[in-house]
């Protein structure tokens, strides 16, 4: 359970990391959303956690940037299921997600 703990927020940092370091607010919310996609596309294939935690914290940073969400992010967050991941989550790794989800969406 503490290395499921310590994956979750190694992927938020990791993100919030690269987000901060290779993307300029400059540039448009499609951009970003398609380079930080593409650069985690391998975590992303692996589970559906790593996945929308990759999402979330890509929401996050386009937001806390002035940036529009891209539909196709917007369409991930609206349409996950926290049943979906099952076991890959702790019970607060999931609260926490669904709060932040629901923060981004309001």
């Amino acid at each position: 359970c503490s290395k499921t703990r310590w994956y979750y927020k190694a992927m938020t940092n990791q993100v919030n990391e690269y987000f901060a370091k290779e993307i300029f607010s400059r540039e448009s919310s499609e951009f970003v959303a398609n380079e930080v996609l593409k650069h985690f596309e391998p975590d992303c294939k692996n589970t559906l956690g790593e996945k929308i935690t990759v999402c979330v914290t890509l929401a996050e940073n386009l937001i806390n940037e002035g940036l529009e969400l891209p539909d196709y992010v917007k369409f991930e967050l609206q349409n996950f299921n926290v049943i979906d991941i099952d076991d890959q989550f702790l019970a607060e790794e999931k609260i926490d997600l669904l709060a932040r989800i629901q923060t981004l969406l309001s």
